[in-house]
């Protein structure tokens, strides 16, 4: 997304712009990438390591930012492009970022200004060098893969939030995107959507929020004051097989968040969960990447694993419990899950109450 003090002048831009207009066919926001350099944090340092690594980027629109740096400019038009930190003092401003375009002004008073011979009436932007665009990537999902990492919101929550949206007439697009804002007279599409993170914002009515926010706005007689129903009482009621003792974080989680929000009650709170349930501990023998995996179950769902040195501290444990009462219990608690103001979606986590052992004295 690209951002100006002038919008008739970056309009006269656009216009001008090859291919930049693509990005509204094929489900993208802008089809524009940006190099975003601050030398103030070793941007023009880390990006010279790049390119004698690489290649160098070729002579492209570039910009002086207000704050010292440069922006250099790039064209994407055939797939996304992700928006993400390269190294330090070098993010790629992509889909989901954002850039301040000439002539706006910076908090410290600076003017943002086209670099002499490089303006978008001088040259023309070049592509998006293939090494820059296949770094990107491969970091974007990396991070993904890795713990916290992952979108907090679950399958049947994007199912929900895309179906509100067709009840306004909107249907969602698989990436973020803008369109014209049902709750208001709109002429010019303002409102942005994030169909991943279930996420919207409408620049003219200033409305905006999750789920909820939307929810209220779509089916305004919609009741969600219910209290929520406690979760799995019955196992409650019985004792656990195993002393809680000591406060063991399950990992794994991410991959089972649709079963934690179905264990709370479907609906998620500002203040989040906090639900005190009864847990199953089950070896897995057969688990391909640790034949000493304990898997977590709640009412029959599971919900993530034993981290690896608490599985095996606690698989004698617990088979010694399975052997003497059939079963491997434990009380534990469902956490997080919040939604809140501005984006604000927390992950569920579990916390299981185990004894304690020599081993974590």
């Amino acid at each position: 997304m690209i951002r100006t003090a002038r919008p008739t002048e970056i309009e006269a831009w656009w216009e001008r712009w090859p291919d930049a207009n693509v990005g509204v066919v094929t489900g993208w926001v802008s089809a524009v990438a940006v190099v975003d350099v601050d030398p103030r944090h070793g941007g023009d340092t880390k990006l010279a390591a790049l390119e004698a690594k690489e290649q160098p980027l070729p002579p492209t629109v570039t910009s002086m930012t207000g704050g010292g740096g440069r922006h250099l400019y790039f064209t994407h038009p055939t797939h996304l492009v992700p928006s993400r930190p390269i190294a330090s003092g070098v993010d790629l401003k992509a889909e989901g970022g954002l850039v301040v375009v000439p002539p706006s002004r910076h908090s410290s008073g600076g003017t943002y200004r086209w670099l002499d011979g490089h303006g978008p009436d001088q040259l023309v932007p070049a592509p998006l060098p293939p090494w820059l665009d296949h770094l990107a990537v491969a970091l974007d999902e990396s991070r993904s893969a890795g713990p916290g990492a992952t979108i907090a919101r679950t399958a049947d929550e994007r199912a929900l939030f895309a179906a509100l949206w067709s009840d306004t007439g909107i249907e969602l697009q698989p990436v973020e995107f803008m369109a014209r804002c049902p709750f208001h007279d709109d002429h010019h599409p303002s409102l942005h959507i994030d169909p991943d993170g279930c996420r919207w914002f409408c620049f003219g009515c200033r409305r905006g929020g999750g789920i909820q926010a939307l929810r209220h706005l779509v089916e305004p007689d919609d009741d969600d004051s219910t209290p929520l129903p406690a979760a799995v009482p019955s196992e409650l009621s019985e004792a656990p097989t195993l002393r809680p003792n000591v406060e063991v974080e399950v990992v794994g989680e991410s991959n089972h968040q649709d079963a934690l929000l179905a264990l709370t009650g479907g609906r998620r709170t500002w203040s989040g969960a906090h639900r005190r349930v009864q847990a199953r501990l089950e070896p897995e023998d057969d688990n391909p990447f640790d034949p000493q995996a304990v898997a977590v179950t709640i009412e029959d769902n599971l919900v993530g694993h034993l981290p690896r040195p608490a599985a095996r501290l606690y698989r004698p444990i617990i088979e010694e419990s399975i052997r003497n009462s059939g079963v491997a219990t434990c009380r534990a608690e469902i956490r997080g899950g919040w939604e809140r103001a501005h984006g604000d979606v927390g992950r569920f986590g579990v916390v299981l109450r185990l004894p304690r052992t020599a081993g974590n004295q």
